[in-house]
């Protein structure tokens, strides 16, 4: 395959900023560039960026910034960034004229590249929009159906713009790419659309998650709930990862936000403590802190004073850390749960598979995809009714010491060979498109 100039558009910039969207992205560059094409970004410039921190990251992967344009009163946020976006993108085409450009849906940063490309300019240029999770369904699942302490989101006009300039994005663009089957057809029945999407699994760095390679060193500092602490749940103590095999350990990876379903993991572990009385499970969330609209507050701030005395030593609060640490954190864990109530991937739990880590995931998401077939039995129905929640993390906590990791492992491996092959492919298809499109043209002239 000819070598393709590839430009790759987001607003997530790993290790500067952690999501589903900057890890995707950063290991299908790594993926590109290994296959011999020339790959190069076009983001917002962190404001933590540190030069030496980015090459150790991408190595030579070349960098673009969004240049902010003055304050434009009057315009909704994300409309100015997309239009950032595409002047950028005019000022520095000339000089690599990609072949195609990648961008998610959300934020629908690429609008006006699309708008622009079906007026017909940038005709050797393929763009290309992937499913990552748009903000129609994150804010469906995040308000909930309780009542709420303030305005639906729905209802300010700058968040109408943001999701018709998403839906309109989905509409415009000649190739698209979706995780998994539901993460599409949700998107797809909601427009009342035939467009087909590409299946193509999302890409992880196997190399980042062996555990034949880990070791416990530079351990994050951990919070935990500690109410003789004015704090609260920020009283700083060493993350402790200890080596007696008859410890449990359970491992929350996630925003703690309701999509994620942090509580229903929380309230499950009660359930789960209550039964195993005297040898309760440790418990480790590791995620950021987030505002929760049904709370009124945010999740730890909410669960501070709510957490029963007696849990108080075994249940642990962490914020974001690196994938250094959270690998070592896998090596350890009896059992790694993701509850979430809507997920249309599961990066994560793929990094938790590679490490041969029992998981418990949402029956009904892209998680469940994740698993395949072969692993059903990890997918549970997750809903407010915990208990099945509960009984599933504790058989897996029964017979952890009897488990065989290999198969959740080679799951891992079937899922990235999956991704490459359907990237390649796509490679292909383009290259294939692009051969005829320029024949049509000689035949014209």
């Amino acid at each position: 395959m000819p070598e393709k100039r590839i430009l790759i558009v987001t607003s997530e910039l790993v290790p500067f900023h952690y999501g589903g969207i900057g890890t995707q992205f950063k290991s299908l560059a790594a993926f590109f560039k290994r296959h011999g094409h020339q790959v190069s970004l076009l983001t917002r410039k962190p404001e933590n960026y540190d030069e030496a921190l980015y090459r150790s990251h991408y190595g030579e992967v070349p960098l673009s910034f969004v240049e902010r344009s003055p304050v434009q009163t009057g315009l909704p946020q994300h409309f100015v960034y997309a239009e950032e976006v595409a002047k950028r993108f005019d000022e520095i085409y000339p000089g690599i004229r990609p072949d195609l450009v990648i961008f998610a849906d959300f934020n629908a940063e690429g609008l006006f590249l699309l708008l622009r490309s079906g007026a017909g300019a940038y005709d050797s240029t393929v763009f290309l929009l992937t499913i990552n999770g748009m903000n129609h369904e994150v804010i469906s699942v995040r308000e909930g159906e309780r009542e709420r302490t303030s305005p639906s989101l729905f209802d300010l006009p700058h968040i109408k713009t943001l999701l018709a300039m998403e839906d309109l994005c989905v509409h415009l663009a000649p190739w698209i790419v979706s995780p998994t089957v539901s993460a599409w057809e949700e998107i797809r029945q909601r427009l009342g659309i035939r467009k087909t999407a590409l299946m193509i699994p999302n890409l992880v760095d196997l190399d980042l998650f062996r555990p034949e390679e880990t070791e416990m060193h530079d351990e994050p500092q951990e919070l935990r709930v500690d109410e003789k602490n004015p704090a609260g749940y920020r009283f700083p103590l060493r993350a402790e990862i200890r080596e007696n095999p008859i410890e449990s350990l359970i491992l929350f990876v996630g925003r703690l936000d309701r999509m994620k379903g942090a509580d229903l993991l929380l309230k499950a572990y009660f359930e789960i403590a209550d039964q195993m009385d005297i040898a309760i499970p440790r418990i480790v969330f590791i995620g950021r802190d987030c505002y929760w609209n049904e709370y009124g507050s945010t999740f730890l701030e909410f669960w501070k004073t709510r957490i029963p005395e007696k849990y108080i030593g075994a249940i642990s609060f962490l914020e974001q850390v690196s994938h250094d640490q959270i690998r070592n954190y896998f090596k350890k864990a009896t059992v790694a749960v993701f509850p979430s109530r809507w997920e249309p991937f599961g990066i994560v739990c793929l990094e938790a598979l590679s490490m041969g880590c029992p998981v418990v995931v949402s029956r009904g998401t892209g998680l469940e995809e994740v698993l395949g077939p072969a692993l059903s039995e990890f997918a549970v129905s997750v809903t407010e009714d915990i208990r099945p929640l509960a009984q599933r993390i504790l058989s897996l906590l029964h017979a952890a010491p009897h488990f065989s990791s290999e198969k959740l492992r080679e799951r891992s491996r079937e899922l990235v060979r999956q991704a490459e092959k359907g990237w390649l492919d796509l490679l292909r298809d383009i290259e294939d498109k692009n051969q005829m499109i320029r024949s049509v043209s000689e035949l014209k002239r």
